[in-house]
């Protein structure tokens, strides 16, 4: 049986899967100390550090059987950004749109994939699911049944204003939650 010391992180995450506690003890110690680096310059507190990469390293151990990754040094740098990401987040205050990209963030199998089409969909959808019941029927009469402000004034029997009104702050607020998305995107990659 060869040293473990002597095989890769990547070879060392296959035997974790295969529940190996000493390999998880020998990924543990190569890759701790540049994940803390991580998490501390961003979060300049020791103690809030060394709890997140705790709750990394348990769901890494927890969930590794079920696990497809590829890069596993790039995976735990870029679990470090999110859990990060999300003790910044609950420390500021914000919304269930965003408790659900750092669900879907974090339940990534692979670090390199990338927010596509139905992901952002699932996002926008989360954020009309807030909208005031009023404005939501709205909303979705103008972009799911590209009906026109009149039309939709005439349906819900509102005055056309009114309609206006509330398709204007409805875009409004998914402006800001798609560029404070578009902020936490930039948080994570760049």
């Amino acid at each position: 049986m060869s040293s473990y010391s002597d095989r890769s992180i990547d070879e060392l995450f296959f035997s974790i899967r295969q529940r190996d506690p000493l390999a998880f003890e020998e990924l543990y110690s190569r890759t701790w100390k540049d994940l803390f680096s991580i998490a501390y310059k961003r979060l300049r507190d020791e103690d809030t550090c060394k709890d997140i990469l705790q709750e990394i390293y348990i769901d890494l151990w927890n969930r590794a059987a079920d696990l497809e990754i590829l890069n596993i040094k790039s995976y735990l740098s870029t679990a470090t950004r999110y859990k990060i990401i999300t003790h910044i987040s609950r420390n500021s205050g914000k919304s269930y749109i965003f408790d659900h990209l750092e669900y879907m963030l974090e339940s990534y199998d692979k670090a390199d994939h990338s927010l596509n089409k139905k992901e952002l969909q699932k996002i926008v959808d989360l954020w009309i699911d807030t909208l005031p019941k009023k404005r939501k029927e709205i909303f979705l009469l103008k972009i799911e049944s590209n009906k026109t402000t009149t039309e939709i004034s005439s349906e819900l029997n509102i005055s056309r204003k009114t309609v206006q009104n509330q398709l204007q702050t409805a875009l409004s607020g998914l402006k800001i939650h798609l560029n404070k998305l578009a902020l936490l995107l930039s948080i994570l990659f760049f």
